[in-house]
C-alpha cells in the first residue's frame, strides 16, 4: 500500500497496483470466508448455538460508527471524547452549550 501511494502521480503505474491490492485483499477475504465455513460445518453437530452465532457473524451487515473521530490541528485523529469535545469546541465556541 505504501507502494501504491509512491506511484500516485503515475497513473497507469497506481492503477496496476492498486488492481494487485483489491486483487490481494479479495482472495484473503475469500480464504477468511472458506475457514469460517469449514468452522461451521466442523461444529454443526456439537453446538449449534455456536453454529448459528458463526453464521451471523459471516452472514450480518456489520455497522460503522459514525462520526466517532475527529482530526485536531495538526492532522491526529482524535478519539477520545474529551479530545473530540475540545476540538469542537475550538472549531465552534458554541458547540459546547
Amino acid at each position: 500500500m505504501a507502494l501504491r501511494r509512491k506511484a500516485k502521480q503515475d497513473s497507469s503505474r497506481y492503477k496496476s497496483i492498486d488492481k494487485e491490492i483489491k486483487k490481494m485483499c479479495n482472495e484473503a477475504k475469500e480464504e477468511w470466508i472458506n475457514g469460517q465455513c469449514k468452522e461451521i460445518e466442523d461444529c454443526k453437530k456439537a453446538d449449534n448455538a455456536y453454529m448459528h452465532q458463526k453464521i451471523n457473524d459471516i452472514a450480518s451487515k456489520k455497522r460503522t460508527a459514525q462520526g466517532g473521530c475527529i482530526k485536531s490541528k495538526d492532522g491526529k485523529i482524535l478519539m477520545e471524547t474529551s479530545d473530540i469535545l475540545e476540538r469542537w469546541s475550538e472549531y465552534n465556541p458554541r458547540a459546547l452549550l
